[in-house]
């Protein structure tokens, strides 16, 4: 399966994240339908980001990453200390449901790059972070399958490595 959020390696899922089976296999079986049907569109996926097995999920994904204070200042671990990510949850997932949910600014930050070089990035509020990383939990597996299997771009775990090894050999003068 070349969803990146299903692969697993000694039975963790990417990022180091567990991914709950009962999340897993709703992954799978959204792919396999969507490789089946190509015809078939998911527009009625909008419930992924709010249910109560992708939205915990979510927001322990967005800590384990750590990360940056947002423009707010706060920190995931800072706001587990205050307000608690159960109810950040409980908040967010009304807002969700009922589609009035508006994310906060993000902070703006040149993140280092090798070479001593720097790119611009976004560091999202820690509230915040979960609502997004709900998003592609929910939508990946059926969008993952109208992407064509030479493909590298944006699609975990694939990044542009694959794609300059293949400009090279395409470029690279036959053998005689």
């Amino acid at each position: 399966m070349s969803l990146g959020l299903l692969q697993r390696q000694g039975g963790v899922s990417a990022g180091r994240r567990q991914t709950p089976d009962q999340l897993r296999d709703r992954q799978r079986g959204l792919s396999r339908k969507a490789k089946r049907e190509p015809r078939v569109r998911f527009s009625l996926l909008k419930d992924t980001v709010w249910r109560e097995d992708i939205l915990p999920h979510a927001y322990r994904s967005g800590r384990a990453t750590g990360g940056a204070p947002g423009l707010d200042g706060g920190t995931v671990q800072s706001l587990e200390r205050g307000e608690g990510a159960a109810q950040v949850r409980a908040k967010r997932q009304p807002a969700l449901q009922e589609k009035t949910y508006r994310a906060q600014p993000g902070r703006r930050v040149l993140m280092p790059k090798a070479e001593g070089k720097t790119r611009p990035g976004g560091m999202p509020p820690s509230r915040d972070r979960g609502a997004p990383r709900a998003v592609q939990l929910g939508r990946e597996p059926s969008l993952e399958a109208d992407c064509a299997e030479g493909s590298c771009g944006f699609r975990p775990p694939r990044d542009a490595h694959p794609a300059v090894g293949a400009i090279g050999e395409g470029l690279s003068p036959a053998p005689p």
